[in-house]
């Protein structure tokens, strides 16, 4: 599985040194397949599930996990957001717009796994490059006790048949 396993929790963590992760960058790239297309105004919707988070080596549960968001809107945490982009910004190389997650604050070691799943627009243009409708990534937060907890993380793409690659 090649997200797990990377940090596990660990009040004795040898000479390694980790630096709180406060939040991480979710990247959209918009492509281009051949040069001699125009893109469209395009958004592209990201969605935390905030009802299934998988845990592991922690004492939290699923009533009490805290949950990732995207910001706050009238002082509440806001699990969902939108990526957007103007016509033409499309390249063949592909421009990149980023959403920022925040992480919770844990209170306990931990690996929590969050799943964000995004919604690509319905009408697809031809030369431009999409996945499947629907992609689902992956967020790890691995919370270790390094003084206080200490967060890890990263954002995978699940792929359609269940492997995983960088974000």
């Amino acid at each position: 599985d090649a997200i797990a396993k990377e940090q596990q929790p660990s009040t004795d963590d040898g000479n390694k040194t980790y630096v709180d992760t406060v939040s991480v960058d979710l990247k959209k790239v918009y492509k281009l397949i051949t040069s001699d297309t125009t893109s469209p105004a395009e958004s592209f919707s990201f969605t935390i599930d905030t009802s299934n988070a998988v845990i592991s080596d922690s004492q939290y549960t699923s009533s009490n996990v805290p949950y990732p968001y995207f910001g706050m809107k009238n002082d509440q945490k806001v699990y969902t957001t939108t990526i957007n982009f103007a016509e033409g910004d499309a390249t063949v190389d592909g421009k990149t717009e980023t959403a920022k997650i925040y992480l919770p604050t844990y209170d306990e070691v931990g690996i929590f796994t969050y799943t964000i799943t995004e919604s690509e627009p319905e009408k697809k243009t031809a030369g431009v490059e999409y996945g499947v409708n629907t992609r689902t990534l992956l967020l790890k937060v691995t919370a270790i006790r390094q003084g206080g907890i200490v967060r890890v993380a990263a954002i995978h793409l699940e792929n359609e048949d269940g492997s995983k690659s960088e974000n």
